[in-house]
């Protein structure tokens, strides 16, 4: 407010609104902070403020417009030294590519940031890189590895105070305890992360949580706790237009 021009502000709450779901006014206030790092030509804010705005077109589904953006930021960020961001952009890149199912490219780009991170001494970055490896190898059914890899990243932040990031590893360690036949497992580590995500209210993680319970509620024919699970599910993400976790929900 005293400042209209400090657009670091706008960046980070940019980021704050994302977490709570607000996507239009995360993309308003990351573009703004865009703008303003243009006429400064303050790099290390514009890969920021992209890199923001490409979350949040990647919630949306628009996985080109979230790549285009993901690679400015990696490119503008290869220029400087701040390792911590550019381990946050090539991971940003690395979900990217693993959505498109370029998985090669996804564990590429999560080794380079998983080594940056741990270059810097940064935790949550090293979170972040090990869960989003522990994805691939889940998609390339190496569940074992993913399991281990998940465990892993939740002991780099053992003691964080990080409950979002806390439970999205929780939800993907769930997914693969899923398929790996270890049931009751599954069901409390998603259950854990719904509490953390309902905690900090984060909607979007809430439906991602919800439809991981409903997927495992539908393996054990457990039609009326599927449906418990599913249509808060659907509600939420189409009030938040969150259209991927609205498709999984409806669909399942």
């Amino acid at each position: 407010d005293r400042d209209p021009d400090f657009a670091w502000a706008r960046a980070e709450l940019a980021k704050a609104l994302l977490e709570r779901g607000d996507f239009d006014a995360a993309e308003k206030e990351s573009g703004r902070a865009e703008e303003q790092a243009e006429r400064s030509g303050d790099r290390a804010l514009l890969a920021t403020a992209r890199l923001r705005r490409s979350l949040v077109l990647q919630r949306r589904g628009e996985s080109s417009g979230a790549e285009e953006l993901a690679r400015h930021a990696v490119g503008e960020l290869r220029a400087g030294d701040d390792h911590t961001r550019l381990a946050e952009a090539l991971a940003q890149l690395g979900q990217i590519a693993w959505e498109r199912d370029d998985l090669d490219a996804a564990e590429r780009l999560n080794r380079e940031s998983l080594a940056l991170a741990r270059q810097s001494g940064d935790a949550l970055g090293s979170a972040r890189a090990l869960r989003s490896l522990g994805v691939v190898a889940d998609a390339r059914w190496q569940l074992d590895r993913a399991i281990r890899l998940f465990r892993e990243a939740l002991d780099a932040i053992a003691g964080e105070e990080v409950p979002v990031l806390r439970a999205t590893i929780l939800n993907s360690l769930g997914i693969s305890l899923h398929y790996a036949g270890r049931l009751d497992e599954a069901e409390s580590a998603i259950r854990t992360a719904l509490e953390l995500n309902r905690g900090v209210a984060n909607p979007a993680g809430e439906v991602a949580n919800l439809v991981n319970l409903g997927d495992l509620a539908l393996r054990r024919a457990d039609w009326a706790g599927a449906i418990e699970a599913l249509r808060p599910a659907v509600e939420i993400a189409d009030r938040l237009g969150f259209p991927r976790g609205q498709g999984l929900a409806a669909i399942n």
